[in-house]
């Protein structure tokens, strides 16, 4: 793609949803890394913005998929760097923590905008461990849990390098950015998804150093 025009762009939004969500975390960097200095990368996460946490009732259900696949994978080249060298103790064996898209955003350089769910109906299977369609048909106790959880996810938002933007809304939801009703509908204190992502973006390809994180 650079021999084929891609090294006379101006700006390249690198992104992906779900699964092309998490690379987005993982991979930014790289992809930053590969281009010619006259490129100015950004990055648009869409959902994965996952916290590292056990389900509601203790188990390790996604934290355990991420270690087997760390090492079946032999995915240490393939985890943000920076991150790497700081979690992933003096072997690299720990260097799983950085498949966790909350934890990789931490170390992610390159400009970056969080789509994402605080009740993520990807995560809430695969993480939290429930199966109810809507929060308001769990339990107490598992309402209580998925609640806590989103408020993890909105400290480590606000924990990001100030490069990074974000749109994280109550809405359950996962991969908004393909559907024309979230990306141009869904707002945050009267901001659309779209508008806030084109504000941010703006704002970084001049180089400016706005704050742009709507989080409800």
């Amino acid at each position: 793609l650079l021999a084929k025009g891609l090294s006379s762009a101006t700006n390249l939004l690198w992104s992906g949803c779900s699964a092309g969500g998490l690379t987005t975390y993982l991979h930014a960097d790289y992809v930053a890394s590969r281009m010619p200095s006259s490129v100015h990368t950004l990055a648009l996460a869409d959902a994965m913005f996952a916290v590292e946490s056990n389900s509601f009732d203790g188990k390790p259900l996604y934290p355990a998929r991420m270690q087997w696949g760390y090492q079946a994978w032999n995915a240490s080249e393939s985890v943000n760097q920076k991150c790497l060298k700081a979690l992933g103790g003096a072997d690299g064996s720990e260097g799983w923590h950085c498949m966790f898209g909350a934890t990789a955003a931490q170390w992610v350089d390159t400009p970056l905008f969080v789509v994402n769910s605080k009740f993520d109906t990807w995560q809430k299977a695969a993480i939290i461990g429930v199966n109810c369609t809507k929060i308001t048909e769990c339990t107490a106790q598992q309402q209580n849990f998925w609640s806590a959880y989103g408020q993890k996810m909105v400290k480590l938002l606000h924990s990001m390098p100030p490069q990074h933007g974000a749109f994280v809304t109550n809405c359950q939801a996962h991969c908004q950015t393909g559907t024309a009703s979230d990306w141009s509908g869904r707002t945050i204190n009267g901001t659309v998804m779209g508008t806030a992502f084109g504000n941010w973006y703006a704002d970084r390809t001049a180089r400016g150093t706005g704050v742009f994180k709507y989080v409800e």
